[in-house]
């Protein structure tokens, strides 16, 4: 009994001292996943860590796998809320199959049922009591784990989220420094174009404004580039900047992004949720491609625009 308990804490010790060496999100993961497949003694796995732009699961680190389904995660990626991880994700549960797990209907992909898998093991990682990522492992051949291993494998997503967490917060510390060098006063932009001068002239006297400011042009012309110069060179420039491209999500998603949710508002909201509207408050909040929001959710968008409140998914009290 004491014997296992030292080689639990001695696993949890290893995986503890590797996500502290770097603050390098791929580095860590992949020698974590290695770390987790060697003492499961599983066959393969996956991290995914979700883009919190586009709610995508993205593979970051992998081992094992058939060129074929690496080629289709990294190429076809899935949201939140679709195929088995994405569920995992939306739902904040662990999914464990012990045996013909290829044959699990909630693998709607079929490169991954054509890995057959025998066994499957995917749990959320969190940070700040958020879904950050997923973790799977899988098995080609029969396999029964033990309890112990099963709970080490569930102590081991703490720190690995909380290392995704301290990654992405680096990442954004390193990006904000960057944005203030690269757009204060717009010194990111430069142009000889006499009518992109009389842009600049004109956003220069608004940025202080603080009403709505809409930006149109045509794909790649900088839309979001005059926007993140607007808000480094404004009164708004220590808050939040926060970008979110509204063609990349659907529409109930796209809504308890912008507005939260409270707990119990639709399946696997086990807590409120803030949304990016309160996130972004007193900074600038951009709202990429919002043509593309249905009429019913510009609706919703409007009143927020027009009166500076809104109503979390699931809730009538108004924020």
């Amino acid at each position: 009994m004491l014997e296992r308990q030292n080689k639990k804490l001695s696993i949890l010790y290893e995986i503890a001292l590797t996500v502290g060496k770097s603050l390098n999100l791929k580095t860590i993961l992949d020698e974590v996943l290695e770390k987790v497949i060697a003492f499961m003694g599983v066959d393969a796995g996956v991290i995914y860590v979700i883009d919190e732009n586009t709610m995508e699961m993205v593979p970051v680190s992998f081992r094992n796998l058939t060129e074929a389904v690496v080629r289709d995660l990294c190429e076809n990626r899935v949201k939140v809320g679709e195929c088995m991880c994405g569920s995992i994700a939306q739902c904040d549960k662990e999914v464990i199959i012990l045996e013909k797990a290829f044959l699990d209907p909630r693998f709607t992909r079929g490169v991954l049922r054509q890995e057959n898998m025998e066994f499957y093991a995917g749990l959320p990682l969190k940070a700040r009591n958020k879904v950050v990522g997923v973790l799977c492992v899988i098995t080609h051949a029969p396999y029964t784990p033990d309890r112990e291993l099963l709970d080490i494998l569930r102590a081991a997503t703490q720190p690995i989220g909380l290392a995704i967490e301290n990654a992405r917060m680096f990442e954004l510390t390193r990006n904000e420094a960057d944005a203030r060098m690269r757009y204060s006063d717009f010194a990111g932009i430069i142009t000889g174009s006499p009518k992109m001068a009389s842009v600049l002239n004109l956003v220069r006297k608004i940025a202080d404004v603080p009403s709505s400011i809409l930006i149109y042009g045509e794909s790649g012309t900088g839309k979001e580039l005059i926007a993140r110069s607007i808000h480094f060179s404004s009164i708004r420039k220590d808050r939040p900047f926060i970008a979110v491209n509204c063609a990349a999500l659907n529409e109930n998603l796209l809504e308890s992004e912008l507005f939260g949710y409270v707990k119990g508002a639709f399946t696997g909201a086990a807590s409120d949720r803030m949304g990016l509207f309160e996130a972004a408050d007193k900074g600038t909040l951009f709202l990429d491609e919002v043509d593309a929001m249905s009429k019913n959710l510009q609706v919703k968008l409007l009143r927020v625009l027009q009166d500076g409140t809104f109503f979390p998914v699931g809730s009538v009290r108004p924020v």
